[in-house]
């Protein structure tokens, strides 16, 4: 119901020839921002722009709302598409991106041989997946980069960790039904 498309103006068209896929994204964070920046906005700092160049800036503001996507449409609530990253598990949805941006930072070479990847028309990287085994059944030298992030919830809690949040979109839920295009 909540799923959105983010318009990101020309940025990845101008410097990666496409749409702002979640490789295109991550490949922007990597050449513009640093690993403690993406952890500051992970945690729910907020970005201060003074101290950032415009491409740090930009970066960093798409991460957010990528953080912010995966919060509100994955995880396990009945208005949620179905995701290992949910509460019930110790994890945050967003887990599931900050993953790949650790193990982007902290091991480049394993993050570009990442095996589950979705392609474009053109045979491009757009968005990493866990196969067919799914998330239960990656190999731990991926694994390890999402399962450090797994528990902490009240020091870095998901939107939904507030019930009052959860009973609002329980309640918009209710009034104008759930979109079509949704598959649990």
């Amino acid at each position: 119901m909540f799923d959105f498309y983010l318009e990101a103006g020309s940025r990845y068209r101008t410097l990666y020839g496409g749409d702002a896929t979640h490789y295109n994204v991550l490949n922007d964070l990597f050449r513009y921002a640093t690993y403690a920046q993406c952890s500051d906005v992970y945690r729910g700092i907020e970005i201060d722009h003074r101290n950032l160049n415009e491409d740090q800036s930009d970066a960093l503001v798409v991460l957010s709302w990528l953080f912010f996507e995966q919060e509100l449409n994955y995880g396990g609530l009945s208005f949620q598409q179905f995701s290992n990253f949910n509460r019930n598990l110790g994890f945050r949805p967003r887990d599931m991106l900050m993953g790949f941006v650790s193990m982007m930072y902290h091991d480049y070479r394993t993050y570009q041989a990442y095996p589950y990847w979705g392609y474009n028309n053109n045979r491009e990287r757009t968005s990493p997946h866990f196969g067919k085994s799914k998330f239960r059944g990656l190999d731990d030298l991926y694994k390890q980069y999402f399962i450090r992030l797994q528990g902490d919830l009240d020091k870095w809690p998901s939107l939904f960790c507030n019930q009052d949040i959860v009973r609002y979109f329980h309640g918009l839920t209710d009034r104008t039904g759930v979109n079509p295009r949704f598959v649990r």
